[in-house]
Order: C-alpha cells, then sequence, then structure tokens
C-alpha cells in the first residue's frame, strides 16, 4: 500500500496496462511541433495561389486593353470595337484623290496613276452600286481608295467598271458626276447594256421585295460584262460601301500568282480548280468553333496539360533539391488543379484572332464571310453565272461558296485583308447592327507608313519599278 494515500497502486493504474488520461493527451511541445511542420505545405500553397492570382490578373487586363475588338473574345467591346483607325485615314486620301479629279480633271489626267487601263489588264474589276440613304454615297470613297497611290503599272493591269444597279440610275447622287467617267474605265446602267425583258424582270423583283434575286442578278450582270468584254484571266466583284488598302492591286497580283503556284504543288487538284480569292473577311468567321464556357475540349484538354505538367513538375522535383524546397505538392496541385485550367479556359475566351491571327500571305480557306470583294478565276465563270441563277433566290455569296463546294474548287483568302466594309446601310434588307458588324478589325490595325514601304518592296519585285 501507498504510504501516502492508503490505497493500492493497482487501484490507480489501469488494468490493461495503458498510461493514465492525462499522460496519453500529447504535450504542449508536440502540438507546436506538428503545427510547426504543418506551416511549410500552406505558405507553400498560398504562395503559389498568390503568384497564380497576379499573373493570371495582369492576363485578364490585357485582354481588357488589347482584345476588345475581336466579336470572338469575351473582353469584346462593341463600344469601341468598331472605332475607326486605318479607315479613316484611308478614307481621307481617298477623298483627297476624289477632291483633285473633281477640281482638276487636267491635271490629273497627268497624273502617274490616272492613265486608264492597259492592252491586255491582269483584273477585270467592277464595282457595283445601289442608292442608299447615306449622306455621302460610300461609292465615292471605294473608288478614291481602288486608284489612290496606284502605279502606272498597277494602273495598267486593271480595267475598272462602275454598275449603277437602279433601274432609273439618274437618281443615284453620284451617276451625274463627271470626276466619275474620267477615273474608271466604264459605267454603265441597265438600260446600256439590258434588254426590255430583263429590265421587266428586275422591275418585278422590286416590286415584289425580292431583293435576293435582285442582288443575285446584279451580280451575274457584273461578272457577265467583265467576261464577255475583256480577256483578264481575273475577275473581281467589288462592293460599293468598302475600302481597300495601300497597295491592294499588287499584293492581289503577287498573291494570285502565289496561288497558282500553291496550285500546281497540289497533286490532288488541276491547276484551275480554284473559285476565288478573298480580300476579306471577319474575325467572326476565322474564331473558335463555340464561345461557350467549357466549349472547344477545354475538359480535357486541362486534364492532359494538368497530367503533363504534373509528371515533369514531379521528376524536376525529385532531381532538384532547389525545386523541392521552392516547391511541394500542395504547390504543385494549385498549379495543376488551379492554374492550368483557368488559362485553357482563358485561352479559349480570348479569341482565335487575338492570340492566333492568320499568317500574312494567301492561303486556302473554306471558310469566310461575305462577299466584299472576291477575285474570280476566268475559267468558272461560266458555270457559276449559270447556277447563280438557278439558285437566284439564295444570297449570291452562299451560293457561291456552295457552288465551289460541290465542285471541290479552292477557295483562298489573302492576308492580311485588303479591304474594309464601311457601310452601315445594306442594299437588301438589314438592320444597322448586322450590317455594321460585317467588319474587320485586322485591316484597322494597319500601319500607313508600313504598307507605304511594302507596296514599293512588291512593285520592284513584280514589275521591276517603283511607279
Amino acid at each position: 500500500m501507498s504510504p501516502s494515500t492508503g490505497r493500492n497502486l493497482d487501484s490507480v493504474l489501469p488494468m490493461s496496462g495503458t498510461a493514465p488520461h492525462i499522460f496519453r493527451k500529447r504535450p504542449a511541445f508536440v502540438r507546436v511541433i506538428s503545427r510547426q511542420a504543418s506551416k511549410p505545405a500552406i505558405t507553400s500553397a498560398l504562395r503559389a495561389l498568390m503568384v497564380f492570382g497576379v499573373v493570371f490578373g495582369l492576363a485578364v487586363l490585357y485582354g481588357y486593353t488589347h482584345f476588345y475588338r475581336d466579336p470572338g473574345s469575351v473582353f469584346f467591346d462593341p463600344k469601341h470595337a468598331f472605332v475607326r483607325w486605318y479607315s479613316e485615314y484611308r478614307e481621307q486620301e481617298a477623298k483627297q484623290y476624289i477632291d483633285e479629279a473633281a477640281k482638276s480633271p487636267d491635271e490629273l489626267a497627268k497624273s502617274p496613276g490616272h492613265p486608264k487601263t492597259g492592252s491586255n489588264p491582269a483584273i477585270c474589276a467592277t464595282f457595283t452600286t445601289v442608292i442608299r440613304d447615306a449622306k455621302e454615297p460610300y461609292i465615292e470613297t471605294s473608288i478614291g481608295s481602288t486608284l489612290q497611290g496606284l502605279s502606272i503599272a498597277e494602273r495598267s493591269d486593271l480595267n475598272l467598271s462602275l454598275l449603277f444597279a437602279s433601274l432609273d440610275p439618274a437618281q443615284h447622287p453620284t451617276y451625274h458626276k463627271a470626276w466619275v467617267r474620267d477615273v474608271v474605265d466604264h459605267a454603265y446602267g441597265y438600260n446600256d447594256v439590258l434588254n426590255a425583258e430583263d429590265i421587266a424582270q428586275l422591275s418585278s423583283f422590286e416590286a415584289q421585295g425580292a431583293w435576293q434575286s435582285k442582288s443575285s442578278f446584279d451580280y451575274r450582270l457584273a461578272l457577265r460584262q467583265c467576261y464577255d468584254h475583256s480577256s483578264s484571266p481575273y475577275i473581281a466583284i467589288f462592293e460599293g460601301d468598302i475600302i481597300l488598302a495601300d497597295g491592294w492591286m499588287v499584293r492581289t497580283l503577287k498573291a494570285l500568282r502565289d496561288l497558282e503556284t500553291q496550285m500546281k504543288a497540289d497533286t490532288k487538284k488541276a491547276d484551275g480548280d480554284w473559285l476565288f480569292l478573298r480580300l476579306f473577311n471577319q474575325e467572326r468567321s476565322t474564331s473558335w468553333a463555340s464561345r461557350s464556357l467549357g466549349a472547344n475540349y477545354e475538359a480535357p484538354l486541362s486534364i492532359l496539360l494538368a497530367c503533363i505538367a504534373y509528371a515533369v513538375l514531379k521528376l524536376v522535383r525529385g532531381r532538384s533539391n532547389l525545386v523541392r524546397k521552392q516547391l511541394d505538392a500542395s504547390a504543385i496541385m494549385v498549379i495543376c488543379l488551379v492554374a492550368i485550367p483557368s488559362f485553357v479556359i482563358l485561352f479559349f475566351q480570348s479569341g482565335k484572332a487575338s492570340l492566333l491571327p492568320p499568317k500574312a500571305g494567301v492561303r486556302e480557306e473554306l471558310f469566310g464571310c461575305c462577299s466584299q470583294g472576291l477575285v474570280f478565276n476566268r475559267e468558272r465563270i461560266p458555270a457559276l453565272i449559270d447556277f447563280l441563277h438557278t439558285y437566284e433566290a439564295i444570297q449570291y455569296d452562299l451560293a457561291t461558296k456552295a457552288y465551289a463546294k460541290m465542285n471541290n474548287y479552292s477557295m483562298f483568302s489573302l492576308y492580311p485583308v485588303q479591304i474594309q466594309h464601311i457601310g452601315s446601310r445594306s442594299s437588301r434588307p438589314a438592320n444597322h447592327d448586322e450590317a455594321k458588324a460585317v467588319w474587320s478589325m485586322a485591316f484597322e490595325s494597319l500601319e500607313p507608313a508600313q504598307l507605304r514601304s511594302e507596296h514599293q518592296k512588291m512593285l520592284l519585285d513584280l514589275y521591276d519599278t517603283p511607279r
């Protein structure tokens, strides 16, 4: 027995031989050591999250300040996306050309770029214009930008016509302006080239409001006139509400040369198995397949990249003491489970046109929008006209692409785009926003000085002369 308590010691200690409850609780210093041991993991994860937050935040800020023009981007801002930069600069050049043509036709005739088409022009181009309710007719700016800056050699290679696509062309505000016929090679209306039956058909289209059929008729007429009255190997149709960039002519001719080279190298197609070269495209047509969150295989791509990153980081961590000290398992989890999926989503949501813009040059493309400026292969014109006539109730740009796909003809696009659509009013029924949305953000980023320099270099390459 214990002298102090008078009780048997066995009655105090448990029969199982385990320590009393007071001894089974961890001492304070053990708990402190345990907490200290867990702090590095927490600190490492927090540090990784903080770094991720800063980098991700900067990326988002960059997107807001640089990708707001891209309609395929989550950062698209319609209030600022349509601000005109290069197109406004080019419009001023076009208007200066028009003013000189209107005020001093004699002086214009002496200018280098004024001589009209040569004996064997490479391109026969036609503008189609209708009466619009704009204060200043778009067609005048379009013609000015087409001719301003052309060298003598370029102008000689261009046969330029203007179709007034109205039953009463005299109502068109540009029809009676003398300078127009001074600068284009041929200006005509329906009465100049159509018989009474065709004019009656057009009257019926207008009376019925069949604008798709009328537009198709105009397009076929422009194609037919160039085909019948020129021998040019290329036929271009331009809509009357566009602006062309400085150097567009020589750049287009070089693109056509490159296109022909590509076709000869294509063993699956004959040399002439192409339909058109597109000079305008919009970013809405070149964006990702979907803008929805989680689309574009974002989840499987995130998983794949996370697995690769995990394996690489674990390997590096096992071989480097420095990396092992800075990067523990919790930090790796932050990278793989938070950072990588977030950046994958941000990549696709930022817009394809912003992050992966098309490379300069000519390339085959099955997709694309609109008919602001197409340069056709002359060999395909007769059959195309017949096809458009058969399907005249279909929008002619859609019908043209359908014809190419049905016959396995290649379609090409030129980058950077050489045309901007400036018309907010359409020749067929369309609301203001729809017409305005046909827009190229890349065109607005063109630099005038760079274009002038490239224009001179391409002239030397193609014509062996800068003029």
